[in-house]
């Protein structure tokens, strides 16, 4: 809501959970009053084994929250 600064990001990794390979937001910074739908395409880096999606509540004292996310894959 109006408290809170969300962004959410994704970020791509290797076999390894620990290799980073790339990261990149969805939303950046938004402060809705309400449920908003949110949408994104995202191209995997060539090495990339795994995806970690999260929400970051940033330089706020407010909230913020995600809900019902969707991953569908879109033939190249």
């Amino acid at each position: 809501g109006r408290t809170g600064n969300g962004f959410i990001g994704r970020q791509w990794r290797g076999p390894d959970i620990t290799e980073q390979i790339d990261d990149s937001y969805v939303v950046a910074a938004q402060k809705p009053d309400d449920w908003v739908h949110y949408a994104g395409v995202a191209e995997p880096p060539p090495t990339s084994e795994q995806v970690q999606l999260w929400l970051l509540n940033s330089v706020s004292a407010g909230v913020s929250y995600f809900d019902d996310i969707i991953w569908i894959a879109v033939p190249a």
